[in-house]
């Protein structure tokens, strides 16, 4: 019997709408704070479509500016890469840590960067100058996209309004 939150919830009792609501409730509160998450999986994509293999791609918050010494620090390995983003610095500044991150995992797997790496380094100043423009385009992309009715009306779910949701 599979438990969820100390509650035993097993299939096909009148409990598992009740789990259903409850996980959809969580996974959304989650995805509030899944920064960057359609620009990490494009990025996953990417790297597939262009023979790069599967990477996986993790945001981890950090304790603060002060320690990372930047917004965010990737630690690129050759499968996976972890990115260390400052906590405390605002969305829009930890969206664009992360935006500059993945730009340098794009470097490193398309062969233009040998630094595997980075935590702690200073890294490239012609690699920092092309991710900061990869950033600033990425987000600048996301921006614009997000600044209309048009594009916003696209994220929506009109028929959740024509049926109501039946267990």
């Amino acid at each position: 019997m599979a438990t969820y939150d100390g509650e035993a919830a097993p299939i096909g009792t009148a409990h598992i709408g009740d789990l259903a609501h409850r996980f959809a409730k969580e996974v959304y509160d989650t995805s509030t704070n899944c920064l960057m998450a359609h620009s990490i999986r494009a990025v996953q994509e990417f790297l597939i479509k262009h023979q790069k293999g599967r990477h996986w791609i993790s945001i981890e918050m950090s304790q603060s500016k002060k320690y990372l010494g930047k917004r965010a620090i990737a630690v690129i390995r050759p499968n996976d890469t972890d990115i260390l983003v400052a906590d405390g610095i605002g969305l829009e500044n930890q969206r664009r840590g992360i935006a500059h991150e993945l730009g340098h995992l794009l470097f490193v797997k398309f062969g233009r960067s040998s630094s595997y790496s980075r935590l702690g380094s200073k890294g490239d100043p012609m690699e920092e100058s092309a991710c900061e423009v990869f950033e600033k385009d990425l987000c600048k992309k996301h921006h614009n996209f997000y600044s209309t009715d048009e594009n916003r009306r696209l994220l929506l779910f009109p028929s959740l309004n024509e049926y109501p949701i039946v267990l």
